[in-house]
């Protein structure tokens, strides 16, 4: 018995420390803008919302530091073409490497990448990244590489190319499945389920020096979406996304929505020409 409960006690201790080391954890992250659409009709992000107005609309992921490692939310997408057939201008698109480069780092550095959804403007540079692990919601996956051919209304945002290349990084062990609500496994930065804009659209809590930054992705994409609880104006479910908003402003901190022009505007500290620093 006496050993048992050196065991329960050591047991204890240790996961007392998980949880102390996760607190102390703490991350710079910082969101880059790659590409955007200029001029884009307002009620497509704001559901019949602004009708007949327009907008800029920043395409952006992040790049997140700390602990002695480095992560991103999000992958862009790689190929221009596809970009300037959504509306982007030619011209407007910057590279991973180069984005980077700028923050004195490089794409093998980047040992995990979490994947908010998978739409082509952000799952689509997922080869850019050679020694990253990639975390992904189960139900996302699941539907990309499978439901979805059976819905076809549901296809628009989703290319092929990034679904297929995600299945094979899952296949050569690249690839960390989460189902719903999980820590990551990284020390402080947990995953959520939020979807609405997709089957599986995944929100990621990451600790920083200034409180808990909550990455959003296209589970939000502006923060008017979000304080005036207006959905999406392209999306899954309409319904989720609502239920969604509602999770995000449980889960609290810093709201970082995945394409608010007011944060490359002077909301945060610019570091570079197209990159701010969040925390």
């Amino acid at each position: 018995m006496k050993g048992w409960r050196v065991i329960t006690l050591l047991m204890a201790a240790l996961f007392m420390f998980g949880i102390a080391s996760a607190l102390a954890a703490s991350y710079e992250v910082y969101s880059i803008q790659y590409s955007g659409l200029k001029n884009y009709p307002a009620d497509a992000i704001l559901f019949s919302t602004d009708r007949g107005k327009v907008m800029d609309v920043p395409f952006s992921y992040c790049f997140i530091k700390g602990e002695g490692h480095q992560y991103m939310f999000d992958t862009g997408y790689t190929d221009v073409a596809m970009g300037v057939k959504w509306g982007a201008p030619e011209g407007a698109w910057s590279s991973i490497p180069d984005n980077l480069g700028k923050l004195g780092t490089s794409p093998d550095k980047i040992e995990a990448v979490f994947i908010g959804h998978m739409h082509w403007d952000h799952g689509g540079g997922l080869g850019e990244l050679p020694n990253a692990t990639f975390y992904v919601q189960k139900k996302e996956i699941e539907f990309a590489a499978g439901e979805i051919t059976q819905k076809k209304h549901t296809m628009a945002g989703f290319d092929p190319r990034d679904v297929l290349a995600m299945v094979k990084l899952n296949w050569e062990g690249r690839v960390k499945v989460l189902d719903g609500d999980v820590p990551s496994g990284i020390a402080g930065i947990n995953c959520y389920f939020t979807p609405g804009h997709t089957a599986g659209t995944m929100t990621v809590t990451v600790p920083s020096r200034k409180g808990t930054i909550c990455l959003t992705g296209d589970a939000v994409y502006t923060d008017r979406n979000l304080s005036e609880m207006i959905p999406l104006g392209f999306g899954y479910n309409l319904v989720q996304m609502l239920e969604s908003f509602d999770k995000i402003k449980k889960i609290g901190g810093m709201v970082v929505p995945g394409h608010d022009a007011g944060t490359y505007a002077g909301k945060f500290p610019k570091v570079a020409g197209n990159i701010v620093r969040i925390d």
